[in-house]
């Protein structure tokens, strides 16, 4: 589906690279998958892939309880890097747009660069709900956008 949204705005931002912007997609939908898991959780959901949950040995009953241990570090860790590599990829397709295009989705993936660098420097711990970032740090984010 994050793929989906990144295709559909290859029309609006005028570049023909329908992988790269479904990469990006993916990138920041996984970025939102990992800081929404305790929201997504209290509304009977968990978008985590339920075999690598499995196979990082992380339970329900542990995001349930919030636990951050050993296990839970390096499941995100594996999804923090997965969404490094497509976003990295995904901004290539900054290389085809006009500048106000780029602006706009450079501007958009900083946000959830930041958001992602938040998560990780909290050793990723995501049960709190306080990583949203604030009006005025998306504020500052946006006004450099606009300043490159």
């Amino acid at each position: 589906m994050a793929g989906a949204v990144g295709v559909a705005c290859v029309g609006v931002y005028g570049a023909d690279q329908p992988q790269r912007a479904e990469t990006l997609g993916i990138a920041l939908q996984l970025i939102n998958i990992m800081r929404d898991v305790r929201e997504d959780w209290e509304l009977g959901r968990i978008y985590l892939p339920q075999d690598e949950l499995t196979s990082y040995g992380v339970s329900e009953t542990d995001i349930a309880a919030g636990r951050t241990g050993p296990e839970w570090r390096a499941l995100m860790a594996f999804q923090a890097s997965r969404a490094r590599a497509h976003l990295e990829e995904g901004l290539g397709l900054l290389e085809t747009l006009d500048s106000r295009s780029a602006a706009c989705v450079s501007t958009f993936a900083r946000l959830y660069r930041v958001t992602l660098d938040r998560i990780e420097s909290r050793g990723f711990d995501v049960f709190d709900g306080s990583l949203r970032l604030s009006p005025l740090t998306k504020l500052r984010i946006v006004g450099a956008g606009l300043l490159r």
